[in-house]
């Protein structure tokens, strides 16, 4: 019985993660074009695709104090449904003092309409909502197919065309981008932003469009500012502040319920506790390992590791190789030193008594402290000569 509280409360964590998983892949109803903004309405993807294209890129989300002429700025102006009356009126992008200021320096402004109902954009472009836009001047010079969400009448009532303002570029003979001198700099006019978003930015050629349209508008230059503060925020809303200040509690709290239940335990959920096995010291190993060869007599085998460290630490001052005969080795060594190792390779192979064994283990050594210490002498008296 005590596994049905588990799973209830399984079934509801799961219910929770299920729940919030959902809330991330909800469809926007309002459009937010932040550059810094990884949903669907956002810019984000533009602002990494012009970095990609060795741009400079700035996300101000602020009122920058101050641009320079070749930088240039970027703004989306969100404009209500033409036959919407409950909807807020929104400031006209070229009104912004930082949008004026930069045209009065002689900058230039790409200015990008995009409608708030962003689902219903959304739904019509997905439907097939796609046209191919051209050069006002020469249709055959660039041709791009760019996805839209509004029709040509609501262009002209979303643009409001200025009396200087000059068709760019067309879609089904109708303005698309627009250029207009103002002040000392000039306008770019966007009709449909929709391409431009994370939704759609890499459908068709509407990457391609965007990379052409900024190129255009900077002249060469390779500085653009997305004036993100345009938009009446000071960043995209978060999943959190969408449900409200609860939600926010509410995350912190689990989160600190989670950290309390998993120090208190001190083991992961849901695993058994591992056994606590005594494992036995190095000392306890090497006890063990001599009172068996002790009780055995097995002093060939003792003999047989006291020749093998020998003959490593000779080989190795003498730089011979452990695959070297061992005539090669006595060769360079003392004679009481090779006298050694033979009586120690004798004694191990006639599995001597534990008194002779000791005795010439004991030998071995003392003759090969002697060599080491003998070598490192003379080495010691070359370098002081």
């Amino acid at each position: 019985m005590r596994s049905v509280p588990r799973t209830i409360w399984a079934l509801l964590g799961l219910l929770v993660v299920a729940g919030f998983v959902l809330s991330l892949g909800k469809s926007e109803d309002r459009s937010h074009p932040d550059s810094l903004s990884y949903g669907p309405s956002g810019t984000r993807a533009l602002n990494e695709l012009l970095r990609a294209s060795g741009y400079r890129v700035t996300s101000a989300q602020t009122s920058p104090t101050a641009l320079k002429p070749e930088q240039t700025l970027i703004v989306f102006e969100l404009t209500a449904e033409v036959w919407s009356s409950d909807l807020p009126s929104l400031a006209y992008a070229e009104d912004h003092p930082s949008v004026v200021s930069h045209l009065e320096a002689g900058g230039n402004v790409v200015i990008v309409h995009l409608r708030q109902t962003f689902d219903r954009m959304s739904r019509s472009a997905s439907s097939g909502a796609t046209g191919r836009i051209a050069y006002a001047s020469d249709a055959s010079e660039f041709t791009w197919t760019v996805h839209y969400g509004t029709s040509p009448a609501e262009w002209q009532y979303d643009m409001g065309y200025g009396p200087a303002a000059a068709p760019l570029m067309l879609l089904s003979d109708n303005a698309f981008v627009t250029l207009e001198p103002l002040y000392e700099g000039r306008i770019f006019r966007v009709a449909d932003g929709l391409s431009s978003t994370n939704r759609f930015l890499d459908l068709a050629d509407n990457a391609s469009f965007w990379l052409h349209v900024i190129e255009t508008a900077g002249g060469g230059a390779r500085d653009v500012v997305f004036l993100d503060s345009a938009l009446g925020s000071e960043g995209a809303p978060g999943v959190l502040s969408l449900f409200g200040d609860w939600a926010r509690y509410a995350w912190w709290q689990l989160v600190i319920l989670f950290a309390v239940i998993i120090y208190t335990l001190g083991k992961p959920f849901g695993l058994p506790e591992p056994p606590l096995v005594r494992e036995g010291g190095r000392r306890e190993l090497v006890d063990a390992v001599a009172t068996l060869y002790k009780r055995s007599a097995a002093t060939d085998v003792a003999l047989r590791e006291v020749l093998k460290n020998a003959d490593h630490l000779v080989r190795k001052r003498l730089n011979i190789s452990i695959d070297a005969p061992p005539h090669l080795r006595n060769d360079s060594i003392s004679e009481s030193l090779a006298e050694a190792f033979q009586i120690a390779e004798n004694a191990a192979t006639a599995k001597a008594p534990p008194s002779i064994a000791r005795h010439v283990a004991n030998r071995l050594l003392s003759e090969t402290e002697a060599f080491l210490g003998h070598k490192a002498a003379d080495r010691a008296r070359r370098r002081r000569r």
